[in-house]
């Protein structure tokens, strides 16, 4: 699914300037594969990958919440990890955290004597004090063709990519 907008690039236009393509997949089957239509006068290359944890869920009472697209993706990734999350808190994608939404999490987490949890996109937005009062999860790129992915980084030079 692409991100749809007023603001956002025309698909030909992007597809046009793109060196590859990489889709975020969940758990693949053949029937999750998208309606490839829109690629078929696309000629590079095209990576796969899924975003994993590369961390542990801390092992307490948790209250979970994020402002994704799909703020469930997270949720279910906590219950998959074997995480104790009291409360599931969703919020629209992009979402500019408030002082009241902060200070009612505050309050759910403190009723079920419960850390804080939320997405290293989420936690990007929050100030400095919050993300001290916050568990994240971080998540990792895992590519299905990793050699594809190195073929692809190796042209660029190693001081442009560190930047």
């Amino acid at each position: 699914m692409f991100p749809a907008g007023p603001l956002r690039e025309r698909l030909a236009n992007g597809l046009a300037r793109a060196d590859a393509i990489v889709m975020l997949h969940g758990k693949r089957t053949a029937d999750d594969l998208p309606d490839r239509n829109w690629l078929r006068h696309f000629h590079k290359p095209i990576l796969h990958a899924r975003l994993e944890p590369s961390g542990i869920a801390p092992d307490r009472t948790l209250v979970a919440f994020a402002g994704l697209a799909r703020p469930d993706k997270f949720f279910d990734t906590l219950d998959a990890m074997g995480a104790k999350v009291a409360e599931a808190v969703p919020f629209g994608d992009h979402h500019v955290y408030s002082e009241e939404d902060l200070a009612m999490l505050a309050r759910l987490a403190e009723e079920h004597e419960a850390m804080l949890i939320t997405t290293e996109k989420d936690a990007a937005r929050l100030s400095p004090e919050w993300r001290a009062r916050v568990a994240v999860l971080p998540v990792t790129a895992r590519f299905d063709d990793e050699a594809a992915l190195d073929a692809l980084l190796a042209p660029i030079p190693w001081d442009r990519r560190e930047g």
